[in-house]
């Protein structure tokens, strides 16, 4: 598990703009996130997860999380090769190589305001695809996207590791909201 904190307003702020911002109710303050990668003892698979909390300080205390998940689905992109890249990571008794790119993007907020007015008028019939995604909605939250990538490497003998790609599963989002006064309540 690598635990991150995303500090975006400390440095454009001052601490008592920061305070009264904080009192205001805004979503300012860090944010504590996590990546963790677990593979179960009897599981061929590698589960990955990316999770953020975001707190907010007013009368009605509250924890956004945003939870991203994905599986590998055992093989490398090319060539196809089911379950046989898994076996090779597991199976492997020298060093092996991995490499995680995460790229988180936030949409920018004044842009969802816009076009939320846009889109008031038009809104008759369509739903949210996502049941996360209008979660995020209701607690007026920005939306947020993740896409992650995985490479391994395998070193056998002298020879260097060679990068693969390794395929993994869509991405599964969940989003809830945790009320901080009550203990174990959530949205």
């Amino acid at each position: 598990q690598i635990r991150i904190e995303w500090d975006c307003h400390s440095s454009q702020e001052s601490v008592a703009d920061l305070k009264r911002m904080v009192e205001d109710g805004l979503d300012v303050l860090p944010i504590d996130s996590s990546f963790r990668v677990a593979r179960k003892q009897q599981d061929e698979h590698l589960r990955l997860r990316y999770e953020e909390i975001r707190e907010t300080r007013t009368t009605e205390m509250r924890s956004r999380h945003r939870v991203w998940n994905w599986t590998d689905k055992g093989g490398a992109d090319t060539p196809p090769r089911p379950m046989k890249d898994m076996k090779e990571l597991r199976e492997q008794k020298g060093w092996t190589y991995l490499a995680f790119v995460l790229e988180v993007e936030e949409e920018d907020r004044s842009k969802r305001l816009d076009s939320d007015k846009d889109n008031d008028e038009s809104k008759d019939t369509s739903q949210d695809s996502n049941d996360a995604q209008a979660k995020e909605r209701a607690y007026n939250d920005t939306k947020a996207t993740a896409t992650l990538q995985v490479y391994y490497g395998l070193a056998k003998s002298a020879k260097p590791a060679r990068p693969k790609k390794l395929e993994i599963s869509p991405v599964h989002y969940d989003y809830y909201v945790q009320d901080q006064n009550i203990m174990g309540a959530s949205h």
